[in-house]
């Protein structure tokens, strides 16, 4: 995030105009490359019992990437009233992914 957080702000923002220009051809082939990487290794926890049966990996992905975007727009670690650093965040973000809101 902190690397790379306004490369992902333009994207988000931006990614129908990128789409439509040429020299951004290679986003469409690597996002969906990404989005396979995270769809095999959900749908392999799923086989190997570490995640629940049945579990929707198409939208645990869209839900995890939708909270890392959103993560990344929101922090910024150059804000004086920021008190949570990139582990924090990162780590409450894996907290919330993998036990929701249970005690």
């Amino acid at each position: 995030m902190e690397e790379n957080r306004v490369a992902i702000m333009i994207l988000q923002n931006e990614r129908q105009y990128l789409a439509a220009r040429p020299e951004f051809g290679y986003l469409e082939p690597l996002e969906r490359a990404i989005e396979q990487v995270w769809l095999t290794t959900l749908q392999r926890g799923v086989d190997e019992g570490d995640f629940r049966p049945g579990l929707d990996v198409g939208l645990a992905y869209r839900f995890i990437r939708d909270m890392l975007f959103t993560t990344a727009r929101r922090y910024n670690s150059g804000r004086a009233e920021s008190r949570t650093d990139s582990a924090q965040v990162a780590e409450t973000c894996r907290s919330m992914i993998l036990y929701g809101l249970l005690r």
